[in-house]
């Protein structure tokens, strides 16, 4: 590639996409929660809040 400005596109094809497809799949992703052992003893919250505290 070579120097300077560049312009990147995206491109969306919406036909025949699900409206929300997080939402739709939102079932089908919930089979797996609990099921990593290592994650049991952890605070999701709390993690996500000490992650979030070192951007300050």
């Amino acid at each position: 590639m070579s120097e300077g400005r560049h312009d990147l596109v995206v491109v969306l094809d919406e036909k025949g996409s699900e409206k929300n497809p997080a939402k739709s799949h939102a079932e089908e992703l919930m089979q797996f929660a609990g099921t990593v052992t290592a994650f049991k003893g952890i605070d999701g919250v709390a993690y996500q809040r000490e992650i979030r505290s070192e951007w300050n």
